[in-house]
């Protein structure tokens, strides 16, 4: 069953879920992470205005 979180974005195995669409930077950001890594995610932070 599902386990309700009160995260912004939850990822297990290959899903990854996010609370609405009001969250779609960190949301995009946790994908770039999961797909390039950690070091790339601040890279691309870095370039949005958050």
């Amino acid at each position: 069953g599902a386990r309700v979180t009160g995260e912004k974005v939850v990822s297990d195995h290959n899903i990854t879920t996010g609370r609405g669409p009001g969250l779609v930077f960190e949301f995009a950001l946790t994908l770039v992470e999961q797909i390039a890594g950690s070091d790339k995610r601040r890279e691309v932070a870095q370039g949005l205005l958050l």
